[in-house]
């Protein structure tokens, strides 16, 4: 039987995501593992036309939900054809619930045959990388992503902190602070998922 494991890569805006899941790419198909990356949903929405500023942020996430477990059964699905395969999620089904009330979020999972507990854990593992705006203010920008508009620090925080509760009671989450150098930061990231899959990180 294929061995898959799934791990969401999250935390607030500017945390550092694109560059860390390039990196872990690299690495982890450099240690024989097929790497299937998913894109972050909203993002791919918003930049498809279908904008959070033109729909009602309730009606919005629900359509992220509804498109990003659409996005993981077809990356489940093309896992089962490799042996050894780690897939990579930019954000998962629960960071919808940053964006919305509990309410909106349960009747959304619920729309999709979901509950919290399901919607959780079906990832393997969280990394949650903080955002810039916790620790390393003046490396924050929106330049490389187009669909970020958020710029008032203080939101960015809160937003960080929603994402994190969002994942609190999963199991394995690991949060990658900003207490390094970004390469560090990196490289901490890379030590943690190695460690999920039972790899040595001596490298890092």
């Amino acid at each position: 039987m294929p061995s898959v494991t799934q791990i969401v890569i999250t935390g607030g805006p500017c945390g550092g995501k694109t560059s860390c899941l390039s990196t872990l790419f690299e690495r982890l198909t450099a240690k024989g593992y097929k790497v299937i990356t998913i894109s972050e949903t909203a993002t791919d929405m918003f930049m498809s036309g279908i904008k959070n500023t033109e729909i009602l942020p309730p009606e919005f996430e629900k359509m992220v939900i509804e498109y990003q477990i659409a996005k993981e059964k077809i990356a489940l699905k093309a896992a089962l054809n490799f042996p050894k395969v780690v897939i990579l999620y930019d954000r998962g089904i629960p960071d919808c619930r940053a964006y919305m009330s509990d309410l909106d979020y349960q009747q959304g999972l619920k729309e999709n045959d979901l509950n919290e507990f399901q919607a959780l854990n079906r990832y393997d593992a969280v990394m949650h990388l903080l955002t810039a705006a916790k620790g390393a203010e003046q490396f924050y920008t929106c330049e490389n992503n187009q669909a970020r508009n958020e710029m008032d620090l203080e939101a960015i925080r809160q937003i960080d902190d929603k994402t994190q509760q969002a994942y609190a009671n999963h199991p394995h989450l690991y949060i990658i602070d900003n207490s390094t150098d970004f390469e560090g930061k990196i490289n901490r990231l890379c030590a943690k998922v190695f460690s999920v899959l039972g790899l040595s990180s001596s490298v890092f």
